[in-house]
């Protein structure tokens, strides 16, 4: 049986806020972690100006084609970096997943009860289709 699960954009704004804002020590490289950062478009690219709420709050921004990147620590000892650039379609395998996966981390997600530890499941699912960093 195939379920059909429709995600906001809003729920996608606060997956990703939680997700750069947490600080979560498995996430943030400068705690650590595995990411080093999550950029609109590319490390490179000033995001635009609009409004009180950063780019990645915005509703406005996931509901329609987006792009960002993910810069991933992929060796602590060299400090190697890894750029992934991702948009709608990676967010959506990410999400089906952790449904098949982790499914009370998606169930988290799906009641908006998002936490620092569920965030950084999403993007990994969502990047290696598996949790890598614990």
């Amino acid at each position: 049986m195939q379920v059909n699960l429709e995600i906001s954009a809003e729920r996608i704004a606060d997956l990703m806020t939680t997700a750069i804002e947490s600080g979560d020590p498995v996430t943030t490289a400068a705690r650590g972690g595995w990411c080093s950062g999550i950029y609109w478009r590319t490390p490179r690219a000033t995001p635009p100006l609009a409004g009180k709420d950063p780019w990645y709050a915005r509703v406005s921004y996931w509901g329609g084609d987006f792009q960002i990147t993910i810069v991933e620590v992929d060796d602590e000892v060299t400090g190697h970096k890894t750029e992934h650039v991702v948009g709608k379609n990676e967010f959506q395998r990410g999400l089906q997943v952790m449904a098949q996966k982790f499914p009370d981390a998606f169930g988290q997600i799906m009641a908006n009860d998002i936490d620092a530890g569920c965030a950084d499941l999403f993007l990994q699912c969502m990047l290696f289709g598996e949790e890598r960093y614990a």
